[in-house]
């Protein structure tokens, strides 16, 4: 980001440069006011001398108004030819006035239907100030013309490098923004990832608590039930035998003595019987 604001503020710097160096080759000021210049010439908003019948064609004095010219040829309505005007930057009208070549390249009021020559586009003519550009003339100051031409080159040159170096700077931080919106979105996805994995390990570790946990209580229910079971069987006078399992002595020897044995196995029954009584250590009468 940082550097992002260091090349748009340079790009901003070599705008500024550009402008300022297109405007340097203007030349200086020639006047602050009006009777700096000629009598037959005014001051611009641009400092420089001009006749002051193109005052009231550009409307551009210093002071904002026209000012009120005397002497000369050029003063007031009083020509008849050409020549009677300010020979290389004035032509007369058809109303007898000297006015900018420019009227004449616009209008074509000439006095005689004609503009001068030296209005004419192809004109060499010069003059000791500089004159006004003439629309559509190759004739003017220092910088119209072929030095127009070069000077508008160097602008159009610098504009397009200014406009180069803003499409870079913008593209530039597009990618810039584009990367940095790509990681985050990665990093994102690689977070979401991880806890999509915690998530199943968690529910995968909590199912197999559960499971432990009925599994448990499950033997726990099977622990009550066979205690119950076996304390109900100690209180019927069941014992347990050498296996843990419990005998009902008292019903074996009911089923024993129950039926009378016979005289040849009498002897085996007694015999058997003590034994399995001596076995659990209950005490019987002979």
């Amino acid at each position: 980001m940082v550097l992002l604001r260091r090349v748009n503020m340079a790009a901003m710097l070599l705008v500024v440069m550009v402008a300022v160096a297109a405007f340097a080759g203007e030349a200086a000021a020639q006047c602050t006011a009006h009777d700096e210049c000629a009598e037959d010439e005014y001051c611009d908003a641009l400092g420089g001398c001009f006749p002051c019948t193109t005052c009231v064609v550009y409307h551009d004095s210093i002071t904002g108004a026209c000012p009120v010219c005397s002497g000369g040829p050029a003063a007031g309505i009083s020509c008849t030819t050409h020549e009677q005007c300010f020979t290389g930057r004035q032509y007369c009208d058809s109303t007898g006035g000297c006015f900018a070549c420019q009227g004449c390249l616009i209008l074509d009021d000439g006095v005689d239907n004609t503009c001068p020559d030296w209005c004419t586009p192809d004109s060499t003519t010069t003059s000791t100030t500089n004159p006004r550009v003439i629309l559509g003339s190759s004739t003017g100051p220092a910088y119209s013309g072929s030095g127009s031409s070069s000077h508008g080159t160097e602008i159009a040159v610098g504009v397009v490098g200014c406009v180069v170096v803003v499409v870079a700077v913008v593209v530039a931080g597009w990618y810039v923004r584009r990367m940095k919106r790509s990681e985050e979105k990665n990093f994102v996805d690689m977070t979401r990832a991880l806890a999509a994995k915690e998530q199943a390990r968690g529910s995968i570790l909590a199912l197999s608590v559960r499971r432990d946990q009925q599994r448990q209580s499950q033997l726990s229910i099977l622990a009550q039930q066979q205690q119950s079971q076996n304390q109900r069987r100690h209180s019927q006078g069941m014992e347990l035998d050498e296996h843990g399992e419990y005998i009902d002595v008292e019903g074996l020897h009911r089923s024993h003595t129950a039926r009378a044995p016979a005289p040849m196995d009498q002897q085996l029954y007694d015999d058997e019987f003590l034994e399995l009584a001596r076995e659990i250590g209950v005490a019987t009468d002979a």
